[in-house]
């Protein structure tokens, strides 16, 4: 069976540790609801990792059952600190250099985490760091998608138009595709490139017809029109 190496696997073969991989797919806000489905198990029985920080950006680990919640709040007072929160994508490898690398899915909610909060700068940094570190997982496609809609909301259009052509174009059969041709034509139309434009949203109405955003492409080509 092929599966990813992560430091956790490494650690468990260095100690000669007997264990069984089991895959599934990712699922985008699947969370330890999905994980639990997919391996047969009560949710309560999976383990998530939450990668925190204190107001004076001191790191710390939150280990806890997948059909729990954390309150900052009374973490924040059992440490005797001000505040805790969520650690951003873009700090934790330089906010524990000692410690492991993270999982891929860890790192992936990091910055898809700080995307949905409004933290481009910090998202763009994230899904970068992500596509360099695990170039061969199956969040890597997810990874470039949400690093051209990263930068799409940064109004880098140039920049967001590359991430979504090199998910076109390298993972054809994703299903992220028929979305990455769409924005990539709403970006090319915010540069000027009409052209381009209507060339992208062209094809997911040809390769995509039956996808949601073949609906939107031929609204906007009525409208470029």
């Amino acid at each position: 069976m092929s599966y990813p190496v992560t430091p956790a696997v490494r650690l468990l073969r260095e100690m000669r540790v007997e264990f069984e991989p089991h895959l599934y797919d990712y699922v985008e806000h699947g969370g330890t609801a999905h994980s639990a489905e997919a391996l047969g198990v009560d949710e309560h029985a999976v383990v998530k990792t939450l990668v925190m920080e204190t107001d004076e950006r001191k790191p710390l680990l939150v280990l806890m059952h997948g059909d729990r919640e954390v309150s900052t709040k009374t973490l924040a007072r059992l440490l005797g600190v001000k505040r805790v929160q969520p650690a951003s994508s873009a700090d934790v490898p330089t906010m524990m250099p000692g410690v492991p690398t993270i999982t891929p899915t860890s790192a992936f909610n990091l910055a898809y985490n700080d995307y949905l909060n409004g933290k481009y700068d910090l998202a763009v940094a994230g899904f970068q760091r992500f596509v360099k570190d695990f170039p061969g997982t199956s969040l890597t496609p997810n990874a470039y998608y949400w690093l051209g809609e990263s930068s799409y909301q940064q109004k880098d259009y140039v920049r967001a138009m590359q991430s979504f052509e090199y998910l076109s174009t390298e993972y054809p059969g994703n299903e992220k595709v028929p979305a990455a041709l769409f924005k990539s034509g709403l970006a090319a139309g915010e540069t000027g490139d009409l052209a381009t434009s209507k060339k992208n949203l062209k094809r997911v109405i040809e390769e995509f017809p039956a996808s949601d955003e073949a609906k939107l492409a031929k609204n906007m080509l009525a409208e470029i029109r």
